[in-house]
This record gives C-alpha cells, sequence and structure tokens, in this order.
C-alpha cells in the first residue's frame, strides 16, 4: 500500500483526534509570535491650585453708574497641597490696576484679585476688559479673568452722594463734595454756578474751588456745620443752582449727629474720636429738575 493509500484509508476521526493532538502546538506558537500586550495607558493629570468662583464678571446687562473708577472682585480659593506664588497680573490696557490680596496663597487660604478700570478715557457703551494671572502651585500656571460692563454716558458725578457725619462734628471741621461734568464739550467749562443755599440754619455750603482738566472740570464745595446745632440727629440739603439747562438745581443729601436722647449725644460728643465724612448710597434726590424742589 503506497502512501496515497494510506491516507485514504486515514477515517474522519482519526483526523480529528490528530487536530486535536496539535491545537496545544498551534497555540503555543501563535503566543510565541504575538508581542505581549501593552500595560493600560495611566494618565495623570494634575489641576491648577487656584479655583475661582467665577472667571467672568459679566455686569453687561445693566448700566453701569457713572464713576472714574469701578471695580470688580474675583474670588479664589487653593485647593492645592502647596502654597501659591502669585508671580504676575498683567492687564489688558492701561486703564487697569489689578491687585492681589496677598502673593502667597497657603492651602486651603482664600483671597482676591481686585480689577479697578478707570472709566474717564473709556468710551461709552459695551466694555470688555482682561488680567492674566500667572502663578506658581509649584508648577507654572496661567488664567484670564474677565470683565464685561456696559459704560454710560459720562454726564455729572457728585462724590460723596450722601454727607454724613456720625456725632457731633468739630467747629472747624470743613466737609468736601466735588461736582465732576464728563460731558463732552464740558472740560474747559466749568459750571456757572448763581448760588448755594443749605439747610437748616447750622449747615453751611460754600464753593471751595472749580478747576478744569483734559477729560473734566470739577467743582468743589466746602460743608461745615456751625456750633448752634441742636442735641440729636438731623437731616439737611444742600441745593446748587446753576445756569446748566440739563443741571439746573444739584442736590446734596446731609445727615448729621447721633441718635439718642440730649444728655447722651452731649455725653458722647465730649468723649466721642472727631467724626468724620463718607460715601454713602443714594439717599434722596441728587441731580433733580428745578421744577421738582419742594
Amino acid at each position: 500500500m503506497n502512501a496515497t493509500d494510506q491516507l485514504r484509508s486515514v477515517t474522519p476521526l482519526q483526523r480529528g483526534l490528530f487536530l486535536l493532538l496539535l491545537l496545544p502546538s498551534l497555540g503555543s506558537a501563535l503566543t510565541t509570535l504575538i508581542p505581549d500586550a501593552a500595560p493600560p495607558l495611566q494618565v495623570v493629570t494634575e489641576r491648577p491650585a487656584l479655583v475661582f468662583e467665577t472667571y467672568l464678571a459679566d455686569s453687561s446687562q445693566y448700566e453701569a453708574e457713572s464713576r472714574p473708577v469701578i471695580t470688580e472682585e474675583f474670588h479664589f480659593r487653593n485647593q492645592g497641597q502647596n502654597p501659591v506664588e502669585i508671580i504676575e497680573l498683567k492687564p489688558s490696557c492701561g486703564c487697569l490696576a489689578p491687585r492681589a490680596s496677598a502673593n502667597i496663597i497657603a492651602p486651603g487660604e482664600t483671597g482676591r484679585i481686585t480689577l479697578p478700570v478707570r472709566t474717564a478715557n473709556e468710551p461709552a457703551g459695551i466694555r470688555e476688559y482682561l488680567v492674566n494671572v500667572r502663578y506658581q502651585d509649584p508648577k507654572p500656571r496661567e488664567v484670564t479673568l474677565t470683565c464685561r460692563m456696559l459704560l454710560p454716558e459720562k454726564k455729572l458725578l457728585i462724590e460723596p452722594r450722601v454727607v454724613m457725619v456720625m456725632g457731633q462734628p468739630a467747629p472747624d471741621a470743613r466737609y468736601e463734595v466735588s461736582i465732576s461734568d464728563f460731558r463732552e464739550g464740558r472740560a474747559q467749562q466749568p459750571l456757572q454756578i448763581s448760588r448755594v443755599e443749605a439747610a437748616p440754619f447750622f449747615v453751611k455750603a460754600s464753593i471751595a474751588g472749580q478747576s478744569s482738566g483734559e477729560e473734566l472740570s470739577q467743582t468743589r464745595l466746602s460743608i461745615q456745620f456751625t456750633a448752634d446745632q441742636p442735641p440729636g440727629q438731623h437731616r439737611g440739603l444742600v441745593s446748587v443752582f446753576t445756569s446748566d439747562p440739563d443741571y439746573p438745581v444739584i442736590q446734596i443729601p446731609v445727615v448729621v449727629g447721633r441718635r439718642g436722647t440730649a444728655a447722651a449725644d452731649s455725653n458722647s460728643s465730649q468723649s466721642a474720636e472727631a467724626p468724620h465724612a463718607r460715601s454713602a448710597p443714594a439717599i434722596g434726590r441728587v441731580v433733580v429738575n428745578i421744577n421738582d424742589i419742594s
């Protein structure tokens, strides 16, 4: 019987058993030929340590108050394991003066970036200001903070809008109020003031001076209180009459003294420190039409 006849005489069952015997050898050969699988890729990302409450302060849906400086604040926390060092605060324009509450922030501590915007030379409309914060935690990091606001047309600014003197004023104390005119073409033309009136009788007001600049003109008022002021807290009003058709009368509310009995006010006025004037929220009428005066 030749070799061909021998192959033909092999039954199907014998062929199957033969293949089963070869499978382990084939599997071992294939395993040797295929390289070992690479270990799973692990990506480790270290997050920046400083986390801000907001990265965009957007108040452009409302018109900002007409002020020479508008300030925004960005609060943050160091959520890392190492101290953070703030290297640089880079503003997008010269009208910004950013500053940090601290240059070194320990883990878990909070802080803030204050962003004052000098608006005197800024045009009206929606404006966007950026400050780039560079810091180390200890890796070098960089984050951009954005401030967006709607600047109004420049008009008249009174500071303070209300004169508040808590306690008994000193006889020689003077409190100054400035009226800044930002309107176009008025930088070299200060307000023409016809007279200044004050009430009640112990409030005295006068013009302290006027000046002109490149962007605005300014009028300064001096306010004093006479020694015959009655005990207690009193409200008054300083009225500035002008020849300006837009602002014929400018009114500055005054609050002076302290609530309480006459005896308490008398005793406290002798021992209290000298009071001082300060800005307060808008109370009463600041700029009114002459027909509205009562």
